[in-house]
């Protein structure tokens, strides 16, 4: 994106005060309403990560087992979505909309398959749909990022040298420029990328009110950014921080490293209903909650809402302006405010946000943790109860009398012990008979089969054979009965593709608007110097995503082909049309891997 010129909001004192109150006041309140969810969301970390804690083990002796049943429906369900969406013949697809982009589609599908690759797509959807999955919301960020490096290269430089040269004839002498080629060392900078970056935003880090439903529809939001002062000041440089604060305190620079060099405090503005969710993500990877040393980031508010500006006459507008600013909450200070279009020309809020389950007129959906914690907890307090009684099996009770002299503090039972005692005839040891295992089997069956009624994620979705007497055994029932339980599937994932297609459009606008024009590149070459141009550039097009086939469709479709090939190269008038023939056979030895051939 050229480097545009952002136009901070024109405040007085009072104004400047008046907004800083607002976007603190709205983190407090928000904050407050978002506690009890902030618990839910650290109940959900500890779920996916199969965790044990203090409180599910009363007893030192009791099991600590935790049944994983939510960690392996995640897993699961993340496995089916990123296959269908990444899968080895999963591609975008272009479909476009006026009859002048038709003959450009082609050229157009190749550069969105190789821009999704070159974002490196996969790692990070992986982390959208967890996130999803987990908690029921996943929201990424789409900011235009150009990547950068510098390298050390020998290039050839032209340098003028003056010799001293005898004119045979007159016998003066002249100095007289040589032109000589050396290798110098020089650093250049070179550009890795260009275009949209997606990254997913960690949901305690944001707060919204509780009326909003969606982004788009919310009166306001904060995002929480922890940044160290160089991302401040590219911040500053792009000019969405208003630079008159460093022109008006030239010391500003070296505040920031100081205050970033100092120690993190456990809060900043009012309550933070993410808090705790930090510490326990923290706890579950080994992490000091509050560490040793500093981390060398300041905590950011960055605000999205409304905000009614005063015109050159002191008067406030009629109408709140959508309006997005950046605050440092420790220090009290407002860094800079401009209007949504100013920090953002394409006019959108660079986020889109993915829903597990939707709840409807909610802004939180459903995620498998919430959808499962019941019955996972049941799981566990079940198998607890089971070990417990096998324990008591194992273990038997012993009654004694107390004049016997046996001591029960002292004794452990192992094999083959002998403990002398005053009276034995006034001991003795029970045994409560054979454990029966049967009603664990049956009620964890029970428990599964209603995990699964609820995800959707069966015994033959994980690939593994159904179990009980009347499980189907021939192939086209076991198809019959896949097809069927695809039907879940199918709903998670139409919102899912809802949500690729929005960021797939976004990246082609984003594209359009501010990519270098023309464009070279190979991935669309079909002749020698191939271009897509601006003009190309300009289409309007619709994008989706293919579905993966399964071994039997790849076959069935790749027989179909050929019987057309073969029907082709019967008729005469295609015979004498090489391109028709041409075609056929790049799309055949594409589909059987051989793409280098076509």
């Amino acid at each position: 994106m050229p480097q545009l010129t952002v136009k901070q909001l024109e405040l007085d004192t009072e104004g400047k005060t008046e907004l800083l109150k607002t976007i603190t006041d709205h983190w407090s309140e928000d904050s407050a309403d978002l506690e009890g969810r902030g618990k839910a969301l650290t109940r959900w970390i500890r779920l996916w990560r199969a965790a044990i804690t203090e409180a599910s083990v009363p007893e030192q002796e009791a099991s600590n087992f935790h049944v994983p049943l939510i960690l392996w429906q995640i897993l699961n369900a993340l496995a089916k979505e990123m296959r269908i969406l990444f899968g080895e013949d999963t591609e975008v697809v272009v479909r476009p909309r006026g009859k002048t982009d038709v003959d450009r589609a082609e050229k157009i599908r190749k550069w969105m398959n190789y821009r999704v690759r070159n974002m490196g797509m996969f790692r990070k959807y992986y982390d959208f749909v967890a996130f999803k999955k987990i908690f029921g919301n996943a929201i990424a960020f789409l900011p235009w990022v150009i990547k950068k490096r510098q390298v050390k290269n020998l290039v050839p430089v032209t340098k003028t040298e003056y010799q001293e040269q005898t004119d045979p004839l007159s016998g003066l002498v002249a100095q007289v420029p040589v032109e000589t080629t050396v290798m110098e060392e020089q650093v250049e900078e070179v550009i890795d990328y260009q275009g949209l970056e997606l990254v997913v935003e960690n949901l305690e880090d944001w707060v919204v009110p509780k009326s909003a439903t969606t982004i788009e529809d919310a009166n306001h939001f904060i995002r929480r950014l922890k940044l160290t002062v160089d991302e401040i000041l590219e911040l500053r440089d792009q000019g969405k921080i208003d630079p008159k604060l460093f022109e008006e305190d030239d010391q500003l620079v070296e505040k920031l490293y100081k205050w970033a060099s100092e120690k993190a405090t456990s809060s900043t503005a009012g309550s933070d209903s993410g808090q705790s969710v930090r510490e326990e993500r923290d706890e579950q990877a080994g992490q000091p909650s509050t560490p040793v040393g500093s981390e060398d980031q300041l905590v950011v508010y960055n605000w999205f809402g409304k905000f009614r500006v005063k015109d050159k006459k002191g008067k406030k507008g009629e109408r709140a302006k959508d309006v997005v600013a950046f605050v440092l909450p420790d220090q009290s200070m407002l860094l800079g405010a401009a209007e949504l279009t100013e920090m953002f020309p394409d006019g959108r809020k660079p986020f889109v946000k993915s829903d597990n389950i939707r709840d409807p007129n909610r802004f939180w959906s459903i995620g498998q943790a919430e959808l499962l914690e019941s019955i996972s907890m049941e799981m566990d307090t079940l198998y607890r109860i089971t070990t417990d009684a096998g324990l008591g099996t194992v273990g038997p009770i012993i009654l004694f009398e107390p004049a016997s002299g046996f001591d029960p503090k002292s004794f452990k039972y192992e094999p083959y012990m002998c403990i002398p005692t005053a009276n034995a005839a006034g001991v003795r040891v029970l045994t409560l008979g054979v454990f029966n295992a049967g009603p664990y089997v049956t009620l964890t069956s029970q428990l599964m089969s209603m995990a699964e009624r609820l995800s959707g994620i069966t015994e033959t979705q994980m690939g593994r054979q159904m179990q009980g007497p009347n499980a189907p055994r021939t192939y086209g029932q076991q198809v019959m009965l896949q097809d069927e339980s695809n039907t879940r599937l199918s709903l998670d994932m139409e919102l899912e593709r809802e949500t690729f297609r929005e960021i797939l459009k976004r990246i082609w606008e984003a594209d359009k608007r501010w990519l270098p024009k023309p464009i070279f590149f190979r991935v669309t070459e079909e002749e020698p110097g191939d271009v897509l141009t601006k003009e190309e550039m300009q289409g309007d097009y619709d994008f989706d995503i293919t579905p993966p086939l399964a071994v039997a469709n790849k076959a069935q479709m790749m027989q179909e082909m050929l019987q057309a090939y073969a029907l082709v190269m019967q008729n005469p008038v295609a015979m004498q049309n090489p391109g028709l023939i041409a075609e056929f056979l790049r799309k055949i030895v594409t589909k059987m891997g051989q793409a280098d051939l076509s």
